[in-house]
């Protein structure tokens, strides 16, 4: 069925705005490339995130007011793509597949990101609220996840991202569960993807709805993230 696209309102902490400084939208897309990627899983990875680049350099206004970072985890986290303007990325990386899904150690790691990308973009750009976009095809190995995710989104910082989970070829309710003991801010969204889809299927989905959100959230209006329905 078609998903109309919703938007995810902001907590009511907002970034400390400089008047006279372009406004900047920074993306995080954190890929699981765990051992169950392997094969169709992360080939599908692969293409769509050079489709999601191809198609932000369409539009040279989305080019020049967003910047997309990409992040790989499996037992560890690792920046494949520090944030970046679009059009100053001359290749997408490439994704290989191993280990085991831990969310804890890349909940942090784009944690750290995000607080010295916006102090850095803060001297010359009026930075949004990051979003936070996670593609798994499982849920977490680890038993910390769910305390970095709270660290992660405390309203107390001004940069609070917001996050949203694409579960690709599993069922999600543990992770619904699991948010409800969230204590410092807003739960992440989870995009509904059929669990009985093929993974690769799912993954092109879950890429594609990504893609369509940064757009449309950088041809709005405001600092709202905007998710796009296929």
């Amino acid at each position: 069925p078609v998903v109309q696209p919703p938007v995810v309102q902001p907590p009511n902490s907002s970034p400390i705005l400089v008047q006279g400084l372009p406004q900047v939208l920074s993306f995080y897309v954190l890929c699981d490339t765990s051992t169950s990627m392997d094969g169709r899983g992360i080939d599908a990875v692969n293409r769509s995130i050079k489709e999601l680049h191809s198609q932000l350099l369409d539009d040279p206004v989305i080019s020049d007011k967003v910047r997309i970072a990409m992040l790989s985890f499996d037992t560890n986290a690792r920046v494949e793509l520090p944030l970046s303007r679009p059009s100053d990325i001359a290749t997408m990386p490439t994704f290989s597949a191993s280990g085991v899904t831990n969310y804890s150690r890349v909940i942090n790691l784009v944690g750290d990101e995000i607080t010295r990308d916006m102090a850095t973009l803060s001297k010359t750009h009026r930075p949004l609220r990051p979003v936070v976009f996670i593609v798994t095809d499982g849920s977490p190995t680890d038993k910390q996840w769910l305390e970095s995710l709270d660290k992660l989104l405390d309203t107390s910082n001004p940069y609070v991202p917001n996050v949203v989970v694409f579960p690709c070829g599993f069922d999600a309710s543990e992770l619904e569960k699991a948010f409800t003991n969230l204590t410092r801010g807003l739960a992440p969204r989870i995009w509904s993807i059929d669990p009985n889809r093929l993974l690769e299927d799912a993954i092109r989905e879950a890429i594609g709805s990504v893609t369509k959100s940064i757009v449309q959230t950088a041809t709005g209006t405001g600092d709202t993230l905007i998710l796009g329905g296929n």
